[in-house]
């Protein structure tokens, strides 16, 4: 099967999960005997292969390339987004890629930079389309839904506004993908997609990796690795931690980077030798110095795949009740917990501490299959078929 995977950046080129999941995807299809091209942005037109995937890189036609994020001028951010509701710089590109390509069906994923015109373009050349809902672009130009550090329930005037075009644009897609059921259900309420034949939950897929060594010790150092932002729940967590009972014998450990204003403040804040920012890690290497990992999100996470990173590593989680996170919660090596205040996740790390809290560790395997590549390739295939018979009918 051809596909054509769209996506706003791909490896190397990564701002956080939905890359990553992207790009394990495209992969996957292509070690299963696909032909599989991606589609991205980027600084220039270029083409390469990575991993047997064939990747167009389309030179930005904004007014800045999103890699990496930077704090812009509130003009040129409003500029941008009007610009990115329907870039018609991208349409001779895309068209003439598409012509050359014929791909049997076209797969689009996180949008933002190259914006909605893609379904038009498909559309006229009769090729069926997939949508695999991954943030929420589609309703909030910013992606996140988030006013402060809570998320928004409703959309303002503004994300209506620049949403018009993007609601409308969607009912050409024929099949959507949610990475949650909450990130599709949300979609679905605001009246998207209505025109697809198809609509499922597919969850993204782990990176197979062999762990040289879990932790044994006894040692109960939690962490927290991640984007640093205010929505992500980082001094709830940190007060939770520093109101617990731990007495100064575990650490709390915070692995990831942000925007340098909140970083400073935060370790200006909390200085405290039990509280330690580690930077910028890989995920596979910071697991093995914390024995539970702590996701304390404010917002609605689309879905939060550093869980079952965790999990194949492992490691525990305690995770907050927002989102698409409970849908990953499982008996035996997960709690849930509010986030109305500190006390919740406080009561959890008491119970840690004193050894209250039990996690069987004969369980991450059998709750990892469903999350496996094999698996979710397979799922993808499956919804390949059904919409292209679906399509030719």
């Amino acid at each position: 099967m051809k596909i054509a995977i769209i996506c706003t950046l791909y490896p190397p080129y990564i701002l956080g999960g939905a890359e990553k999941s992207t790009a394990l995807l495209a992969q996957g299809l292509a070690r299963n005997g696909h032909e599989v091209t991606v589609i991205t942005t980027g600084k220039t037109n270029c083409k390469e292969t990575i991993e047997g995937v064939t990747v167009y890189r389309l030179k930005n036609m904004n007014i800045y390339w999103r890699y990496p994020q930077r704090d812009k001028p509130l003009t040129k951010k409003m500029l941008w987004h009007l610009f990115d509701i329907y870039n018609i710089g991208y349409k001779k590109s895309l068209e003439n890629l598409l012509l050359t390509l014929k791909p049997d069906i076209i797969h689009t994923n996180n949008l933002c930079g190259l914006s909605c015109i893609i379904w038009d373009i498909a559309q006229q050349q009769h090729i069926p389309i997939v949508h695999t809902l991954r943030d929420y672009y589609l309703l909030c130009p910013q992606q996140t839904m988030i006013k402060g550090i809570k998320s928004c329930q409703t959309q303002c005037l503004i994300c209506k506004s620049y949403s018009v075009i993007k609601k409308v644009m969607s009912q050409k897609v024929n099949a959507v993908v949610g990475i949650s059921n909450f990130i599709l259900n949300h979609h679905l309420k605001f009246g998207y997609f209505k025109n697809a034949y198809l609509t499922c939950v597919i969850p993204n897929s782990i990176e197979p990796h062999n762990v040289s060594q879990y932790v044994t010790d006894n040692k109960k150092d939690v962490g927290y690795i991640g984007r640093l932002s205010p929505e992500k729940g980082i001094e709830l967590m940190i007060e939770a931690f520093i109101n617990s009972n731990n007495r100064g014998s575990n650490k709390l450990r915070i692995a990831g980077t942000g925007n340098k204003k909140y970083t400073d403040y935060l370790q200006q804040k909390y200085k405290n030798e039990s509280i330690v920012f580690c930077g910028k890690c890989k995920s596979t290497d910071f697991f093995q110095t914390i024995s539970l990992l702590i996701v304390p999100s404010l917002w609605n996470e689309p879905f939060g795949r550093v869980v079952i990173e965790a999990y194949s590593s492992h490691i525990p989680v305690l995770m907050a009740s927002n989102g698409g996170l409970i849908e990953l919660a499982e008996n035996g090596i997960s709690e849930i917990f509010s986030t109305d205040s500190t006390n919740p996740l406080t009561n959890l790390l008491n119970k840690y501490f004193n050894g209250s809290l039990y996690f069987n560790d004969t369980l991450f395997e059998q709750v990892l299959i469903q999350y496996t590549e094999d698996n979710v390739i397979k799922r993808y295939i499956e919804l390949y078929n059904q919409l292209i018979s679906k399509f030719q009918k």
